[in-house]
């Protein structure tokens, strides 16, 4: 008579053999089907990508046109110097405007700021977002001038100093279209 452990321990032996082979039988079916639904988004990404530095620098060229362009580093010694404000605009289909003017941005709007650390904005911020877009972001009736990204150097001024003090509208939270958030930076030193 067979020793019921040696037997439970066949059956869980069998068990973990079979699992085993599964996978190892299964994993190139997995990997096929990973590669199917990768590589074809792979040249579209390259292609969107392109497409908006293209469509980034034509409205660059646009603003330059219009006398409404500032070098990074005249606009961020202006916004040391404690004049003017940042406004920073993300879109939905990708992208990063920095805009700079000289109003204070804060003190002027006859609406409620969005701060980031209250939360996710609300349409109560919505008001304040188009006010915002027609005043200054517009690429038609705004004020503000486009800062040149040229190499993102900005990023590092923005991690290191501005975090907390900034007001935030989101566009594409509010389900507009066109500008699609905004983020004021005040007219202080870092």
């Amino acid at each position: 008579m067979a020793d019921p452990s040696s037997r439970s321990f066949l059956v869980d032996s069998v068990r973990k053999t079979t699992r085993t082979l599964v996978f190892v039988l299964a994993l190139p079916l997995i990997l096929a089907v990973a590669v199917v639904a990768v590589i074809p988004q792979l040249p579209i990404s390259l292609i969107k990508r392109s497409r908006m530095r293209r469509r980034e620098k034509r409205f660059a060229a646009d603003m330059k046109s219009a006398g409404r362009f500032i070098s990074w580093a005249e606009a961020r010694s202006e916004v040391d110097s404690g004049r003017g404000a940042f406004i920073g605009e993300f879109a939905l289909r990708g992208g990063y405007r920095l805009w700079w003017t000289l109003e204070d941005v804060r003190k002027v709007s006859p609406h409620p700021c969005y701060f980031d650390d209250e939360g996710p904005p609300g349409l109560a911020h919505a008001p304040f977002f188009d006010w915002c877009c027609s005043r200054f972001t517009d690429p038609e009736s705004g004020r503000a001038l486009l800062v040149d990204l040229e190499g993102d150097q900005s990023l590092d001024y923005f991690m290191r100093g501005a975090a907390g003090r900034h007001v935030l509208v989101d566009q594409g939270f509010l389900g507009r279209s066109g500008h699609d958030q905004h983020k004021i930076l005040p007219e202080q030193s870092v």
